[in-house]
Formats: structure tokens, C-alpha cells, sequence
């Protein structure tokens, strides 16, 4: 670590333990985000925990947001005295004579702009509403007529397409060059699916396609909303098995280590591109079903959201076990178009 590296860190926990303090003594806490040539902004830590009120993040129309901590203060106050702002409300004289609005700010920008918070809670459980100013003809910035000045400074925290969110140029690059997308964004009940832990002929049906590759003695950890598997065996380490591509590899020597690097390697064992794209298009699961590949990517089919249907989770294992195996026995120069399965 460097000592720049070093400094930010000291700088990080410093700023989390005012917060923590703040949150003991009054409730809640304010944190001040300048930004160089961006617009500044600031937002809650508290109250979510303290009033279970969503936090708050509201946007300057400058690069220094320190004049806007007269107004989300108030607004913090009065959330402690008992009063509600719910998301898609608009509220009279937040700002002097004019009114406020607040939206739902989606858990894909925490990462981007809340990391105090998210520091705080140990994650993106907890929910934000974001407060918009309008010009002086009382416009908000979604509406006919805003000034175009002034509509760069305030993000569209509540959309999920990065095109329509209004971003300030540095994370608009920044997202567009990174490789991953923060696994932090979604819960784990977003990543995973619910199956009964004590049902142990559940958990054989699951494998018992798989065993070949596996073995006797893994067993299943967590399954994934596109019905890969994390398995453990005996010397608790935990394993991969990408059911999609017929890859099985240990990714962990602890399950308390899998959770930490589940962050890093994100994108690649959550398919997290697809399953944003399968949110923003409406696309659920029933219980005990899963994404599956409809052209599996061991058979050259592509992970994107428009190759997938919800199937049970059961005939997904066991149509792509016994896939991955007919392709492994598969002699040197055969074709996929020699693979043969019995029916289920």
C-alpha cells in the first residue's frame, strides 16, 4: 500500500467514526462531498437506523455543497421529530419559497456516491431517496422547461441505464472503463436463490448430474439466480461450478473468504451484466427457478440477458450435467451435434 494509499485509508476511517459518533449522539450524521469542476453533494448517514427513514443525498448546483447543508439539515431535523418524506413526493418551501422533490435512488450508484454510508452499514441494506431542487420557474429536471443550465448538477439517481442518469462526467468514465460492475450493488437475494437447507435429498438432486465433476463428498453452499452452484468440501474450502460452461474450480479456502472475494470476481460468477439487464426488464423468477441458458455457453451461446428463460432450478442441473458430460466424452474432431441426451 502506498502512502497515498495509506492516508485516504486513515482519511476513510476518520470520516466513518465522526459519523458513527454523530449517529450515537444526534441520530444522524451529514457527510460533504466537493468535487473539482463536478457538482458537490452531501448526503445522510442515521437516519435509516435511527428514525428507519431512507437516508438522504441531495446534489449543489456548484462544485462546493456547503451551502446546501442549510436546507438537507432542516429536512434531517424534522425526519427526527417524527415526518416522512416519501419517495415521489414533492414538499413546499424545502428550498426558501420553493419546493422539494424525492425519487428513489437504485442501490447500483451506493458504490459511486455513498461509500461513507455503505461503510456504515456494512453493505447496501438500507435505502436512499434523493432530494431535487428545480429552477426558478419551480421546475424539477425531468420536466418541460428546466433550465439547461442548471441540468447537469443533479444525477438521476433513481434510473437504472447509465445513459439516463445524468452522471457527472468523471463516473460516467469511470463506469464506462471499469471491467466489473460492484457486486455490492445487490443483496443476496438478488444473486441468490432461496432452497431448503435441511432438505438433503434436495441438495443430492442438484449434483447428482454433477457428481462426475464434483465428486461424492462436495455439498451445496448457495445457488446462484442463473443456477450455478458454490459447494464446499470437507477441508471447508468452497467451490465454483458454472453450470453454464461446465467449469468447476475452488475459489475459496473459507466460506468466510468466498464472501469477501465474491466483491472482486462479482461479474464473472454472477453474470451481474445480464442479471442488471434482466431487472430493467422486468423478468423474475418463480420459486425455485432459475436463469437458464437457452443456449448454454459450453455449447458457444452468449451471456446476455436475451438468451435465458426461467426454468426450474432442478431441470437445470440436470440437463446441463448431463450436457457438460456428454461433451467431455465426446472423442477428439466429434461435432456438438453428436451429443445425445435421454429425455428427463
Amino acid at each position: 500500500m502506498s502512502i497515498e494509499d495509506e492516508d485516504l485509508e486513515a482519511l476513510g476511517q476518520a470520516a466513518l467514526e465522526r459519523a458513527r459518533q454523530d449517529v450515537e449522539t444526534y441520530g444522524w450524521h451529514v457527510v460533504l462531498i466537493q468535487s473539482e469542476d463536478e457538482p458537490g453533494f452531501l448526503f445522510t448517514i442515521g437516519l435509516w437506523q435511527s428514525f428507519r427513514h431512507p437516508e438522504i443525498v441531495l446534489f449543489a448546483p456548484s462544485d462546493d455543497p456547503t451551502g446546501m447543508a442549510g436546507r438537507l439539515q432542516p429536512v434531517a431535523e424534522r425526519v427526527s421529530e417524527g415526518e416522512i418524506f416519501e419517495p415521489d413526493s414533492v414538499h413546499e418551501e424545502i428550498f426558501g419559497r420553493f419546493s422539494g422533490a424525492f425519487r428513489t435512488v437504485e442501490p447500483l450508484w451506493y458504490p459511486w456516491f455513498l461509500g461513507t454510508a455503505m461503510a456504515f452499514y456494512g453493505g447496501v441494506d438500507f435505502p436512499v431517496i434523493q432530494l431535487f431542487w428545480p429552477d426558478r420557474n419551480s421546475a424539477f429536471p425531468w420536466e418541460p422547461g428546466f433550465s439547461a443550465e442548471l441540468y447537469p448538477f443533479q444525477p438521476f439517481l433513481f434510473e437504472l441505464e447509465t445513459a439516463m442518469a445524468n452522471l457527472p462526467p468523471s463516473v460516467d468514465a469511470e463506469i464506462e472503463n471499469a471491467e466489473s460492475i460492484p457486486t455490492q450493488t445487490l443483496s443476496a437475494d438478488d444473486l441468490f436463490i432461496e432452497m431448503d437447507e435441511e432438505d438433503e435429498e434436495n441438495s443430492a438432486e442438484l449434483l447428482a448430474e454433477w457428481r462426475w465433476l464434483v465428486g461424492a463428498d462436495a455439498e451445496v453452499l448457495r445457488v446462484t439466480v442463473f443456477g450455478d452452484l458454490f459447494l464446499t468440501t470437507p477441508d471447508g474450502h468452497v467451490h465454483w461450478l458454472d453450470t453454464g460452461s461446465g467449469v468447476y474450480q475452488e475459489v475459496a479456502e473459507s466460506v468466510e473468504e468466498w464472501g469477501e472475494k465474491a466483491q472482486e470476481h462479482g461479474a464473472e460468477w454472477f453474470h451481474l451484466k445480464a442479471l442488471l439487464d434482466l431487472r430493467e426488464m422486468g423478468l423474475g423468477l418463480d420459486e425455485e427457478q432459475v436463469y437458464s441458458w437457452n443456449h448454454p455457453p459450453m455449447l458457444g451461446g452468449e451471456a446476455t440477458a436475451e438468451n435465458v428463460t426461467p426454468t426450474d432450478v432442478l431441470l437445470h442441473t440436470s440437463l446441463s450435467g448431463r450436457t457438460a458430460h456428454a461433451l467431455q466424452d465426446l472423442p477428439p474432431g466429434a461435432s456438438i451435434t453428436d451429443i445425445k441426451l435421454d429425455p428427463v
